[in-house]
């Protein structure tokens, strides 16, 4: 069995094809032999390239293309087989594929890996301040009031649940140029970050080793691609163009991520914003640790 995965713009799909040799192309009036349709790309040509499963190799061959194929940035010579590995970019029109034998299949890989570059890196840990702190971080004055107002309304909180409810609506109006954010939490059992709330609700696309990294390295960073292909392995609605994933530093027993991202453009998201972000996950992780403290019975 073939795997393929097929990204066209913000959409992709994944297609299981039995035949040892898959013929890609555009579907049109007078052709056949077509395997995989990948319509409506208008620069893949009718019969554009083939896939050929050689013993337990991949290969692919380009078919006279008007546009041309590459493999991971290698252009394929007409009329010679380039070979293809399980996690290498094909790139046909304005199609990308990943193709691989069912036992070799490990999914397309993740944004960080795929297309996404750390254009900026900066440590998470911050001092103790309030206003000043924002003027020395150098956050955007308009987003300097609703920075400063988020302690405050976190002070409010007296449960973790408290604390996620009162942060996501606070992170959403504080990044307008935000389509989607989340808050992770340690998993108590496997340790790994899960979404414990997003806006919009039950909509996150950010791949799992951005947040990885930021709580490994303990370092915020900015993600941008030119490519519409980023976060999620689904790949179903809209795909990040940049992304902010800064992790939430560990004051108490709770460890966590904030992340925020556009699926529009690649410049939505500043350095600025990154300082924003990495002062939000301050005061988040100070309220965290606060409702996770025992706390001291009254006195009968």
């Amino acid at each position: 069995m073939l795997r393929i995965t097929i990204r066209f713009r913000d959409r992709q799909r994944l297609e299981s094809v039995p035949e040892d040799s898959v013929v890609l192309g555009r579907r049109g009036s007078g052709v056949s032999m077509i395997d995989v349709d990948l319509a409506p790309d208008l620069a893949v040509s009718r019969r554009h390239a083939r896939l050929v499963c050689d013993r337990r190799d991949l290969w692919i061959e380009d078919l006279g293309s008007t546009h041309g194929t590459t493999v991971s940035g290698f252009p394929v010579t007409q009329g010679k087989r380039h070979k293809v590995n399980p996690r290498d970019r094909i790139v046909i029109g304005e199609t990308v594929l990943f193709a691989a034998l069912d036992p070799d299949w490990e999914g397309p890989p993740t944004a960080v890996e795929d297309g996404m570059t750390a254009t900026r890196v900066r440590n998470a840990e911050v001092p103790p301040g309030s206003e000043e702190l924002a003027r020395a971080l150098g956050v955007p004055d308009e987003h300097r009031v609703s920075l400063l107002h988020l302690p405050i309304r976190l002070a409010g909180a007296t449960t973790l649940e408290d604390v996620v409810d009162l942060a996501i609506p606070a992170i959403e109006g504080l990044f307008p140029e935000a389509d989607q954010g989340a808050l992770f939490l340690l998993d108590p059992v496997s340790g790994t970050p899960v979404p414990r709330a997003s806006f919009p609700s039950c909509s996150v696309k950010f791949a799992r080793d951005m947040v990885l990294r930021a709580l490994q390295e303990k370092k915020a960073t900015l993600w941008t691609t030119h490519d519409r292909f980023a976060a999620g392995r689904n790949g179903e609605g809209p795909i990040l163009r940049c992304a902010l994933v800064a992790p939430l530093p560990g004051y108490g027993t709770t460890v966590a991520a904030l992340a925020v991202g556009n699926s529009r453009s690649p410049s939505a998201l500043t350095p600025e914003l990154l300082d924003v972000l990495v002062l939000a996950a301050h005061y988040i992780a100070l309220a965290l640790a606060r409702v996770s403290k025992p706390q001291p019975e009254r006195p009968a």
